[in-house]
């Protein structure tokens, strides 16, 4: 029976993928290569081979595959081996006003495998246009679940389309820093000198003392959506979200470094953003932007830190037997 592994490949232009040689070669080495079977479109009922004719072009740094028509919002390139089958899929999406939204599905688990196209992630959903609405639900979003507490949705209000089919969850879970709800402000009033990882790591224990049941409300209704994918967000989709993100995964018996390496994304499209977007507050509150940085980030020192709370204090909760 052939399984499903993935591999990053990256979104060239509307009409072409391309994955870099290196990552491909290291996949391929462990078994014969048969044949670059299709370009497939990822829905929530499953992998699709795409009717387009399309084509290779192998360079130094990147195959690229090329399709003659527009692909889908979704695509992947499907490649069998004697043994496997490899997916190559984008993992991140861009849309209008996100930075961080992304399957965090496409893993292989002990308890169960999580599939692309079910399970998606991003920061709040308040710069969204209409058309990216209507992209969410042309990928089949059905369920969207909203992390954040009463002030942060006043000031970025989530507004769905009046036609959107969508279900909407507002589960309120909020994490403090010293006693804080807003740490960043509290360093530019200078209540506060700087945010370490060990803060962070204090935060995301303090989310588990305070909103476990909410958590687990939010866990649930991520698994038993029967009708499409489901998408969590928070604020900035890294911390709350990826408590979520991080536990579902682990519920499935994916291996934890692929946990950690989902987690770490974050990092790589989030926080650059932020901080270029915080230049000016940074700038007129004389705050170094090193000394707040894990608030901005994905640090993976608070993750270990909930997950060792969780194993000891509630080991019930990453149990889906």
């Amino acid at each position: 029976m052939h399984s499903t592994l993935p591999i990053t490949c990256s979104v060239i232009s509307p009409y072409s993928l391309a994955i870099a040689n290196s990552t491909l070669e290291l996949h391929l080495k462990r078994s014969n290569l048969v044949e670059i079977s299709d370009l497939v479109t990822i829905t929530p009922s499953g992998v699709k081979a795409l009717d387009v004719k399309w084509h290779i072009n192998a360079g130094p740094l990147f195959t690229t595959f090329e399709s003659e028509e527009p692909l889908p919002p979704r695509c992947a390139v499907r490649i069998s081996t004697t043994d496997q089958t490899i997916l190559a899929a984008p993992r991140r999406l861009t849309l209008d006003g996100l930075t961080n939204f992304r399957d965090f599905g496409g893993y292989q688990g002990i308890q169960k495998d999580l599939s692309w196209g079910n399970y998606y992630r991003s920061e709040n959903l308040h710069q969204l246009s209409l058309s990216d609405w209507g992209l969410l639900q042309q990928i089949g979003v059905t369920r969207v679940i909203d992390l954040r507490n009463p002030l942060e949705k006043e000031l970025q209000p989530t507004t769905l389309p009046p036609e959107a089919n969508l279900e909407l969850f507002e589960i309120e879970v909020s994490g403090r820093i010293k006693g804080y709800n807003d740490a960043l402000i509290a360093v530019a009033k200078g209540e506060l000198l700087r945010i370490t990882e060990d803060d962070m790591a204090e935060m995301y224990l303090d989310i588990l003392d305070n909103h476990l049941d909410d958590l687990a409300l939010a866990v649930g209704l991520v698994e038993s959506n029967e009708t499409g994918a489901t998408l969590v967000h928070c604020t900035a989709g890294k911390d709350r979200t990826g408590l979520v993100a991080a536990i579902v995964q682990m519920r499935a018996g994916v291996k934890m470094v692929d946990v950690r390496e989902d987690y770490l994304l974050s990092n790589l499209y989030r926080t650059p953003f932020r901080l270029r977007q915080l230049e000016p507050f940074f700038k007129e509150h004389k705050i170094a932007p090193l000394s707040v940085k894990p608030f901005l980030s994905a640090p993976w020192r608070a993750m270990q830190s909930a997950v060792s709370g969780l194993r000891q204090s509630h080991p019930q909760l990453l149990d889906a037997s």
